[in-house]
């Protein structure tokens, strides 16, 4: 199951798209992307958290106005302090970016133009060169 995704009375919310709705940034946004949700409706969020000095109330109000903004009404914002049991934003981000360097790397060195450079030259491809396109 995919862990961003909390099911809530037959509407499935999830919690990377309210986080990106919710126009949260800076250190709300890292608060709410390292946190893991366990209830998840536009009533109520209760989230767990690592790190115990995260879970502040000045943080649990902030948190809570921006997604009662975002909800079109009162969200109240509780926390939990435990071990995380599944993948948290940041870490499924971090995922992301590694898949999508992976790929770009395997595609740059198995086009066939690369390879024949690479024969050509008896070369070697220094991977950490490797760069996305930009046109």
């Amino acid at each position: 199951p995919d862990p961003d995704i909390c099911e809530t009375a037959g509407r499935t919310l999830n919690w990377r798209k309210v986080i990106e709705g919710a126009g949260l940034k800076g250190p709300l946004r890292n608060l709410a992307a390292q946190a893991e949700p366990l209830v998840l409706t536009p009533n109520r969020v209760r989230m767990r958290l690592k790190v115990a000095a995260f879970a502040t109330e000045t943080s649990r109000q902030r948190l809570s106005e921006a997604l009662s903004r975002y909800f079109g009404k009162h969200c109240s914002v509780e926390f939990e302090i435990g071990e995380l049991q599944t993948e948290t934003l940041v870490e499924a981000e971090e995922r992301e970016r590694a898949e999508a360097r992976r790929a770009l790397i395997e595609g740059f060195c198995s086009d066939p133009f690369v390879q024949k450079v690479k024969a050509l030259f008896h070369g070697t491809i220094d991977e950490s060169t490797v760069r996305p396109r930009r046109d």
